[in-house]
This record gives structure tokens, sequence and C-alpha cells, in this order.
């Protein structure tokens, strides 16, 4: 299980800058001010990654109602246990953050990719997709 996105809040930007670790950071009454969101600001800034999507890949694309609730180890055992059938895996990692105390929105898509694809990081790339 690798995070590939950063959450926009106050108490990352201190675990960033080293004032918390993680541990202590969950354990905080203050980890879920946000930084960036929408409707907050007339313009947001977006946060864009690209990467190589393979086959085998799975993505989990979650609120903090999981993953303030339970521990990355659980989250990956639901979906290994259930990585033919995304959609019971993903039911089961919702019953898990509510089992573990359900205190904030729980919502929870997995992602596995039919085919291979690249990034489209060149600018080759991008000026024929315009343009096609």
């Amino acid at each position: 299980l690798e995070q590939i996105t950063r959450d926009h809040s106050l108490m990352q930007e201190l675990i960033d800058r080293g004032f918390y670790t993680p541990e202590q950071a969950r354990n905080s009454l203050n980890k879920n001010l946000v930084t960036r969101a929408i409707g907050i600001d007339e313009n947001v800034q977006v946060d864009i990654q690209e990467d190589i999507a393979m086959v085998d890949d799975i993505y989990l694309l979650c609120s903090d109602g999981v993953t303030d609730m339970i521990e990355d180890k659980l989250i990956k055992e639901a979906i290994l246990d259930n990585e033919n059938n995304l959609e019971k895996a993903a039911t089961e990692i919702i019953r898990l953050s509510n089992d573990h105390g359900g205190k904030d929105n729980i919502s929870a898509l997995l992602i596995k990719p039919i085919k291979s694809f690249p990034a489209k990081n060149s600018l080759f790339s991008r000026f024929f997709d315009i343009f096609s």
C-alpha cells in the first residue's frame, strides 16, 4: 500500500515541516483543519500527478474517514482478500472504518485499470491529444 497523494491540511503541513510525526498527528484534535477545499475560495489550487497505470494496479480513492479509522494493514488486507471483487473490498473497507469508530464521512472507491497506459508527460503527447 502506497499513498500517492497528500492531505491538504494544517497537520500535514506541520508533519512536512518536522513539527509532528505521523504518529503524533494521528492523535491530534486539530488534524482535520483543511487548507484547500472546493467552495472556500473562488480559485482552488489543484494537485495533478501523472504516472504509469498497470493492469495489476489497484487504486483506492478514499476520505479521511477511512484513513483516520483504520490502519494501512487492514486496508491492504481488505483489498488483497477481495481483489477480484472490488465492490466487496470497498464495502469491507467501509465496514472496518465504521467498526473502528466511524467518526467522519466514510467514502471508498477502488479502481483497477483494464489495460496498461503510460502517463502523458511529454509536450508532444499533450500537443497531439489537443489537435487529434
